[in-house]
C-alpha cells in the first residue's frame, strides 16, 4: 500500500473483505514480520471518507477512533481482539486484529461463500456466544453497542463470531435502562436500518433489549441464508432506506405478516424469532431471557459449552466427560467437529494428565478420512502435537495411542515433520521397556519404512529393532524378526552382511518353538539374493540346517524348509560349477593363444641331436681316433635304425617301438663290466677361445665344476629346470651329489648290453627309459670303451 503504517507487516495485495458501516473498513490478511505471527490488517482510506462524507467526515473519523479505542479496552472471547493500536497518517487509518475470514454481510452478500456459514447446530453455538459478550457489555461494561449487524460481526477461522463496529455504542447510565442514540434523518454515517430496533427510530430511545432485536434480525438472516441458499433480512429495505422508508415498513407490517414471515422456521426457532423481534421493547424478550429458550436447549449445546470451559472443572469430572464424549461425537456435523471439538480436544494434549483422555476422541475425528484434511490437521491439531512430541516426558498410554494410530499421521502429517518430530516417539517407544508398546512399535515400522530417510531408519529403528530382538523373549522377539523381514529389501548388502545375519546367528537357539523358527526362515529367505554363493554355503544353509533340526516343526513345516535349503544348495551347486567352467575355458585359451615362449623338454630325437653336434664340433680340436669315433657312431646309430639326416623321424620310430615293449618286464643290464681303457681317453680340450661351438658345456656346468676328460664323458638331463650339464669322469664324480635330484636321463635303462668290446659294438633291442637313473660312472665308462673300441 506504500505507506509507513503498513511497512511493519507482510500484507497480501488484495482486501480480503469489508466491514463497518457502509463497507468503511478494507480488511487484508497478513503478518508481522518480525515474528511472522498471523493478522488481519483494517485499513480506512482517508480520499474516500473526505468524498462520501464530505460535511460529516470529521464526525466519521471521530467514530473510527472511538471504536478503535473501545476495541482495545474490551476483553472478551467473542468481541474482536486487537493487536496492534490505532495509526494514522494523512492517507491512511489502520490497526491490526487477530485473524479473521470476512464479515458477515461480505459473506451474505455473496452466494459463492455460503458453505463457510455455520450451520444451525453451530450457529446456535455462536448466538450462544454473542448474546453471552452483549450481557458482558451490558452488565460489566455498562455499554449499549446500537450496531449489531452483520457488517459489525466477523469470522473467524474456526468458525467463532467476533464482535466489533463500535461507532455507535453508547454507556449506559447506572440509573437508567435507556439512552438517547440521537440517530436522525440527516446523519449519512448511521447504523444498518435493517438491524435498527424501532424505538430507537421512532422514539429515539435506546437500551439492552434495543441490541436484542439486532439479535434477532441477525438470526433471521442467517437462518434463511442457509434454508434458502440467499440472503434475506427481516425488514425488506432495499439500497439505502431512509427514515422515512423504515418507519413506513415498521408501520406496514402487522402482527399477521410478522407471523407468516417467520413460519418457514421450525418450532422453537419460530417462537424464539417471535419474541426477539417484537417491535414493543416491553414486551421483547430479553438476552438473558432468549439464552434459555428450548431453541438452544439442545444438549449437543451442554457438550459444546462444557468443553470450552473444561479447565476450569475438577479432574475427575474432566476424565468422565472426556470418557463419554467419543460415544456422541457421531450426533455432531462435520463443521462443529472440526472447528469446535477438535481444536479444543488438541490444546488438551500439552497436558500429561489429560492428553491419554483427549486422544481417543481425537483419533476418532482424524479417522474420517473425508472430514479432515491435512490443512485442517496442520490449523486445528498439529501446533499442540508438536509440543507434545518434543516434551521430555510422555504417559505410556499416550505413547501407545500415538504408535496405535501411526496410519493417521502418516496420512496428515508432513514425512519432514514426522521424521523430525513424530519419529523420536517411535525410539521412545522401543527403549520403554514395556512389552506392550515394543510390540506395537516394531509392527508399525514397515508402514513408514519407505518414507523416512534410510539413514534415519538404520540408525534410529533399525539398531533398537536388533537390540531388542536379542534381549527379548516370547512373542517381542517374534515380533522384530517378522518386522527385519517386512522391511528388509530396504537395506543394503553391507547392514545385512554385518548386523542383521549375525543377530540372527546369535537369537537362533535362544527359541526353539515352531512359530519363531518359521520367522527366521521367513526373514532369512526375504534377502538370500544378497548373499553369494560362497556365503550361502558357508553361513545361511548351515545357520537354516540347524533351524531344521532343532525347530519344533509339523512334518509339512519341516518339507517346506529342507526345499528351500536344497533349493540353495542347487544355487551352489550351479554357481560354482559355472565358475569353474569358465576357469577352465579360460586356461585353455590361454594355452591355446600363447606362443609357445617357453623353452620345451628335449624329445630323444633332440639328445641324439646334441650327441651328433658334439661329435661335429670335436672334429675341429680331437686326433685322427677321435675323428673315426665319430664315424663309428654314425655308423651305430644307422644299425639302430635312425638316420642323422632325418634324427626326429627316425627317433620317432624308435620311441614307437619303445611303446610297443612297455608291457615287457624291464631287465636293467650293465653297460659294461670292465674298467675303461686309459689309453682310449680323449686328450684335454683346447682351451676356450673367444669364438665357442654351437654347444659349449663347460659354460653350463657350476662354476666349481670343471671337465676332466671328453666332452663325451657324461650327459644328465634337468627335467626341471630344461638344462643340460656335462663333464668329465671326475668331473661327474664331484657333480653327482649336485646333479643327482635334479636329474631324469633318458639313456639311464638299456634293455640291450654290449656282446664284444674288442669286436664292432652292436647294441640289441635299444629302448630308452624315463623313470629309472643310472648311475654317471656307467655312462661314462660306456662312452669311454665304446671310444677305445672304435680307436
Amino acid at each position: 500500500m506504500g505507506s509507513q503504517l503498513t511497512s511493519s507487516f507482510n500484507i497480501e495485495e488484495q482486501s480480503l473483505t469489508a466491514g463497518g458501516p457502509s463497507d468503511l473498513w478494507k480488511v487484508y490478511r497478513g503478518s508481522k514480520k518480525t515474528n511472522e505471527v498471523p493478522i488481519s490488517l483494517f485499513v480506512l482510506e482517508k480520499d474516500r471518507v473526505e468524498k462520501e462524507f464530505r460535511a460529516s467526515k470529521e464526525e466519521v473519523f471521530a467514530a473510527v477512533r472511538k471504536e478503535v479505542k473501545t476495541l482495545a479496552k474490551l476483553r472478551h472471547p467473542s468481541i474482536l481482539n486487537i493487536t496492534e493500536p490505532l495509526e494514522e497518517d494523512s492517507k491512511l487509518m489502520c490497526f491490526a486484529t487477530e485473524p479473521v475470514e470476512g464479515s458477515l454481510k461480505y459473506i451474505l452478500d455473496n452466494h459463492t461463500k455460503f458453505s463457510i456459514l455455520p450451520s444451525e447446530l453451530e450457529l446456535k453455538t455462536q448466538i450462544l456466544e454473542l448474546i453471552d459478550a452483549l450481557v458482558f457489555l451490558h452488565n460489566n461494561a455498562r455499554l449499549l453497542h446500537l450496531a449489531v449487524s452483520p457488517e459489525n460481526i466477523y469470522l473467524t477461522p474456526q468458525g467463532r463470531f467476533k464482535i466489533a463496529g463500535f461507532f455507535f455504542s453508547l454507556p449506559l447510565p447506572d440509573s437508567s435502562s435507556y439512552v438517547s442514540p440521537n440517530i436522525t434523518a440527516s446523519m449519512r454515517f448511521r447504523p444498518s436500518y435493517s438491524f435498527v430496533a424501532p424505538e430507537v427510530v421512532r422514539r429515539n430511545e435506546a437500551g439492552s433489549k434495543s441490541d436484542a432485536f439486532g439479535v434477532g434480525a441477525l438470526i433471521y438472516s442467517l437462518l434463511s441464508a442457509e434454508k434458502s441458499g440467499k440472503s434475506s433480512h427481516f425488514l425488506s429495505l432495499s439500497g439505502s432506506p431512509s427514515e422515512s422508508a423504515y418507519r413506513n415498513e415498521i408501520e406496514r407490517m402487522s402482527k399477521s405478516q410478522v407471523a407468516s414471515k417467520l413460519s418457514q422456521f421450525a418450532g422453537d426457532a419460530c417462537n424464539l424469532l417471535e419474541g426477539l423481534l417484537e417491535f414493543d421493547p416491553n414486551v421483547r424478550l430479553s438476552l438473558q431471557d432468549a439464552s434459555n429458550y428450548p431453541w438452544f436447549n439442545d444438549p449437543r449445546i451442554k457438550t459444546l459449552e462444557y468443553l470450552e470451559h473444561l479447565n476450569e472443572k475438577e479432574h475427575q469430572h474432566k476424565l468422565q466427560f472426556l470418557n463419554g464424549l467419543a460415544n456422541v461425537l457421531g450426533e455432531f456435523d462435520s463443521k462443529v467437529l472440526l472447528k469446535r471439538i477438535l481444536p479444543k480436544l488438541a490444546s488438551y494434549l500439552v497436558i500429561d494428565k489429560l492428553s491419554a483422555f483427549v486422544l481417543p476422541p481425537i483419533i476418532s475425528i482424524l479417522e474420517r478420512e473425508q472430514l479432515c484434511s491435512m490443512a485442517d490437521f496442520y490449523n486445528a491439531v498439529w501446533p499442540h502435537m508438536e509440543q507434545m512430541c518434543k516434551g521430555r516426558e510422555i504417559p505410556a498410554q499416550t505413547l501407545f495411542l500415538i504408535v496405535k494410530n501411526t496410519s493417521i499421521w502418516i496420512r496428515l502429517v508432513s514425512m519432514q515433520d514426522f521424521q523430525s518430530t513424530v519419529l523420536v516417539l517411535y525410539q521412545k517407544g522401543i527403549d520403554c521397556g514395556v512389552s506392550k508398546i515394543q510390540e506395537c512399535v516394531v509392527d508399525v515400522i514397515p508402514m513408514f519404512a519407505k518414507k523416512i530417510e534410510y539413514a534415519t531408519l538404520k540408525s534410529m529403528l533399525l539398531s533398537r529393532v536388533l537390540k531388542t530382538a536379542i534381549t527379548s523373549s516370547g512373542k517381542l522377539k517374534i515380533k522384530c524378526v517378522e518386522s527385519i523381514a517386512n522391511f528388509a529389501v530396504l537395506l543394503d548388502r553391507a547392514v545385512i552382511r554385518e548386523a542383521v545375519f549375525p543377530t540372527l546367528e546369535k537369537i537362533t537357539k535362544t527359541d526353539t518353538s515352531s512359530q519363531f523358527h518359521l520367522a527366521m526362515v521367513k526373514t532369512i529367505e526375504s534377502f538370500l539374493k544378497t548373499f553369494t554363493y560362497e556365503e550361502l554355503a558357508s553361513k545361511v544353509i548351515p545357520l537354516l540346517l540347524s533351524i531344521a533340526v532343532t525347530g519344533q516343526f509339523t512334518k509339512r513345516q519341516f518339507s517346506e524348509i529342507m526345499a528351500l535349503i536344497r533349493k540353495l544348495i542347487d544355487k551352489v551347486d550351479d554357481s560354482r560349477g559355472k565358475e569353474l567352467q569358465d576357469i577352465a575355458a579360460s586356461s585353455k585359451e590361454i594355452v591355446e593363444d600363447e606362443p609357445k615362449k617357453q623353452k620345451q623338454d628335449p624329445g630323444d630325437a633332440d639328445v641324439f641331436n646334441f650327441l651328433n653336434q658334439l661329435g661335429s664340433s670335436s672334429k675341429k680340436s680331437a686326433t685322427t681316433p677321435v675323428k673315426n669315433k665319430a664315424e663309428e657312431a654314425k655308423a651305430e646309430s644307422a644299425q639302430m635304425g635312425f638316420s642323422t639326416n632325418n634324427q626326429s623321424t627316425d627317433w620317432d620310430l624308435i620311441f614307437d617301438r619303445t611303446k610297443q615293449e612297455k608291457t615287457k618286464p624291464k631287465k636293467s643290464i650293465p653297460l659294461h663290466e670292465s674298467k675303461p681303457n686309459k689309453s682310449a681317453i680323449l686328450p684335454e680340450p683346447k682351451p676356450k677361445t673367444t669364438k665357442q661351438s654351437n654347444l659349449d658345456l663347460v659354460d653350463l656346468l657350476e662354476p666349481e665344476s670343471k671337465p676332466v676328460t671328453s666332452p663325451l664323458a657324461g650327459i644328465y638331463w634337468d627335467t626341471a629346470f630344461g638344462s643340460s650339464y656335462a663333464g668329465g669322469t671326475s668331473g661327474a664324480k664331484q657333480n653327482k651329489g649336485k646333479f643327482a635330484d635334479l636329474t631324469e636321463n633318458p639313456f639311464a635303462e638299456l634293455e640291450a648290453g654290449v656282446e664284444d668290446v674288442s669286436s664292432k659294438p652292436k647294441i640289441q633291442a635299444y629302448k630308452p627309459s624315463f623313470t629309472q637313473k643310472k648311475p654317471d660312472s656307467d655312462i661314462d665308462d660306456f662312452f669311454n670303451e665304446l671310444s677305445a673300441s672304435k680307436k
